[in-house]
């Protein structure tokens, strides 16, 4: 887990975090589910993810603000599966 999530008070959540979908999702990404009023969750796009990493300080302000990935647990239809994915603010 990224150094920035200890920031939002992960750690408040010992079971686990709900996650929500984004209602105002727009096309291009399939499952973008919202953390908080701040945050999104998407998933990992591994060109995107160096893209975030490798991004010059002088356009940072300009883009959407890069938290980490993590790995989202889900459950459907009684099999649990890990996915990776990112976070950023709009």
């Amino acid at each position: 887990m990224s150094p920035a999530f200890g920031a939002m008070e992960v750690e408040h959540y010992a079971k686990g975090v709900l996650l929500e979908p984004f209602l105002h999702q727009v096309g291009g990404h399939s499952c973008v589910l919202r953390f908080n009023d701040k945050t999104i969750c998407k998933p990992l796009i591994q060109r995107e993810h160096l893209f975030y990493e490798t991004l010059p300080a002088e356009i940072r302000k300009f883009t959407p603000q890069y938290k980490g990935k993590f790995s989202l647990l889900s459950m459907e239809a009684m099999f649990i599966s890990t996915v990776s994915g990112i976070m950023c603010c709009p």
